[in-house]
């Protein structure tokens, strides 16, 4: 992926399971100032819980604006979970499985 030299604000991440645990996706993009799509992902990524799939999009979503040399980035995702998980080191899921993904 080339180096971006936009500045970026945004990126939208999330993961899902299809059954919980299941089988997992995540997926992303990232967007400049304008709303204009600069890159995206989605995957795979195995078998787990809601909670660690949004996890692990979130840090694709870093990962990804880390390759383009994004400086500084708001972060959008849809659960509230993740953001207790995140922001706070909670575990409202009761996931006991949860350990540090980035």
């Amino acid at each position: 992926m080339a180096t971006s030299t936009r500045r970026v604000e945004q990126t939208n991440t999330d993961g899902s399971a299809q059954g919980n645990p299941g089988p997992t996706g995540v997926g992303g993009l990232i967007e400049d100032t304008s709303g204009s799509f600069i890159a995206g992902f989605k995957g795979d990524t195995g078998r787990s819980t809601s909670l660690v799939a949004e996890l692990r999009a979130l840090r694709e979503g870093f990962r990804m604006a880390e390759m383009l040399q994004i400086p500084k980035l708001t972060i959008n995702f849809d659960a509230q979970v993740t953001k207790g998980t995140v922001l706070g080191g909670e575990d409202k899921a009761g996931d006991a499985g949860i350990q540090p993904v980035c």
